[in-house]
């Protein structure tokens, strides 16, 4: 006769809401880049003065980054699929 699993001290946590508020913080700073990338002007003056003397507003490169925050937010919700 097989026993009963040993009964847990607490509540399950459920902690899937982490990753789901990572994934919309993500997609939320991907939103201006993708924005500046295509030519949009407002806010831009909260970005650093060292980025447009190193050619770094290069809409390439915003493109590049707004990607990369995509991604990382896709990653967040990959992991409360596993």
């Amino acid at each position: 006769m097989a026993s009963a699993p040993p009964k847990q001290r607490g509540p399950e946590r459920d902690h899937s809401w982490a990753a789901y508020a990572a994934c919309a913080w993500a997609l939320a700073f991907a939103v201006p880049s993708f924005y500046w990338a295509a030519g949009g002007t407002v806010g831009t003056e909260t970005i650093a003065a060292d980025v447009d003397e190193l050619g770094l507003s290069d809409p390439w490169l915003l493109a590049g980054t707004g990607v990369a925050k995509v991604l990382g937010g896709v990653a967040a919700l990959a992991l409360v699929r596993s």
